[in-house]
């Protein structure tokens, strides 16, 4: 716990205890799928996203990989293009995600592989 930055302590606690009052139900989990929160490079090695992860480590299969980078050829060109509106790429982005995770619906991504994944990488 010693590396998390709080930039407000109060506030977490604050929000701490809306979920707890919440309960577990109205838990939502934010992944970072496309590294807006999180590093893309760790001193010299690239570091995957999630999906990333879920692709390169073949945990789903061979077609869910296939389409997953069809998706990310088709759509990462928006995500960096400098000549699109940020309305047209907000759309792009969300029609990618949208499909994304319908891939990962279709292909039955579940707890149990996510639990496996994380244990891996958290060793």
């Amino acid at each position: 716990m010693k590396d998390i930055i709080i930039r407000n302590e109060q506030e977490l606690k604050i929000k701490i205890n809306n979920i707890k009052q919440e309960g577990i139900n109205c838990l939502h989990l934010v992944a970072d799928f496309d590294r807006t929160i999180t590093k893309a490079h760790h001193i010299d090695n690239k570091v995957f996203t999630s999906s990333g992860i879920l692709i390169e480590g073949n945990y789903i299969s061979e077609e869910f990989n296939k389409e997953a980078r069809n998706l990310f050829s088709t759509y990462r060109p928006n995500e960096i293009s400098k000549e699109l509106s940020l309305k047209e790429k907000s759309l792009k982005m969300h029609e990618w995600w949208t499909k994304t995770l319908q891939l990962f619906i279709d292909h039955k991504l579940n707890k149990n592989l996510l639990k496996e994944i994380i244990e891996k990488y958290s060793s």
